[in-house]
């Protein structure tokens, strides 16, 4: 068995945190067709933390987005 998958290492610290987000993204006759695989939108403690995607069983061709969203203000950083 093979296994693909997409791992990120994620730090998100603040009062005013968004989201980070991780889409896949496929085209279609008429646009693109977006599929949400891993969302975090919570502060955490000041550390780094790992996120893994199993992208094995998506049975099409895509590409990765990743999007990132501020919030309410500017006390807060993701990367």
């Amino acid at each position: 068995m093979i296994l693909i998958f997409f791992s990120i290492l994620s730090n998100r610290w603040g009062a005013n945190i968004g989201s980070l987000q991780i889409s896949a993204v496929q085209n279609i006759p008429n646009g693109q067709e977006q599929i949400l695989l891993w969302e975090r939108n919570e502060t955490q403690a000041r550390e780094w933390r790992k996120g893994h995607i199993n992208l094995r069983d998506i049975p099409y061709e895509f590409a990765v987005k990743i999007d990132g969203f501020v919030g309410n203000g500017f006390e807060g950083d993701v990367c």
